[in-house]
């Protein structure tokens, strides 16, 4: 089922986001998949605001979240 909306909203030019991931195998399914995006502690920890401006300010832009 997954897969299929994935296909589905691809076709519609829409980019797809997984949450929960938590392991390196939830990350691989993910990637196998092709999935655009994923969040979860796997990838990182939430931040405060004052810790995401400083990663802004920085250059840091999505290090991880694009996994595909």
């Amino acid at each position: 089922m997954i897969e299929s909306i994935n296909t589905m909203c691809h076709l519609l030019g829409i980019r797809t986001i997984a949450k929960c991931a938590d392991s390196d195998l939830v990350v691989s399914t993910i990637k196998q998949l092709g999935i655009d995006f994923a969040q979860g502690y796997y990838l990182g920890n939430p931040v405060s605001m004052d810790k995401f401006t400083h990663l802004k300010s920085e250059g840091i832009s999505r290090p991880r979240a694009m996994i595909n």
